[in-house]
């Protein structure tokens, strides 16, 4: 049985076992003081200091720690972070991010909903008008979400196709085949008005 000594009368107060309320009453004195749970049973943490951390982190066995004493009076240096400097140019580092987004979308969708999001990009990708565009991006990625994708997956696949090459040279492509057909439009017209005017 555990023995507590009261903080107001100075009475040893009997804990009985498992007895396990944060707080006790004192049967004289009435007064409520802290318990503390003491369990051999659980661990016991430490702060560790910096060497501690990196034997925890690499898991450095037999090396016995031992706790260096803190000193107060010991002035404390910080020292500056050294910045890498960036060796490959931005452009570099920008078509990385693309091949890792475009490895992560095609493992999420697959190469055929790929396709789709840079079909759908591609019909849109030329718009000057903001609200339109911003309608034809919501309406592609209803149509990606109407073939089972999620919401997240559907709008980061239509992200990644709207900054892609492929997806801009579709829409080049989709552009000059518009403008041949609207070319062929106006000579058919111009033909028949002159055939007709003859």
């Amino acid at each position: 049985m555990a023995k507590v000594v009261c903080e107001n009368c100075k009475i040893e107060i009997e804990v009985p076992e498992g007895y396990n309320a944060p707080f006790l009453r004192c049967p004289d004195c009435g007064a409520i003081q802290k318990y503390e749970i003491k369990n051999e049973n659980e661990p016991k943490f430490k702060i560790l200091d910096k060497e501690g951390r990196e034997r925890a982190a690499n898991k450095v066995v037999g090396k016995e720690y031992v706790e260096q004493p803190v000193s107060e009076n010991k002035p404390i240096f910080f020292t500056k972070k050294e910045v890498v400097p960036n060796i490959s140019s931005d452009e570099e580092s920008s078509s990385s991010s693309l091949v890792d987004q475009k490895k992560l979308i095609l493992d999420s969708i697959g190469e055929e909903g790929l396709k789709k999001a840079y079909f759908l990009v591609s019909s849109y990708i030329g718009y000057s008008s903001e609200s339109r565009k911003k309608n034809a991006r919501a309406k592609a990625i209803q149509s990606l979400m109407r073939d089972k994708f999620p919401l997240e997956l559907a709008s980061k696949a239509i992200s990644y196709a709207e900054k892609s090459p492929e997806a801009q040279a579709m829409a080049k492509s989709n552009n000059i085949k518009s403008l041949v057909i609207i070319a062929v439009v106006i000579i058919a017209i111009i033909i028949l008005s002159l055939v007709f005017l003859i």
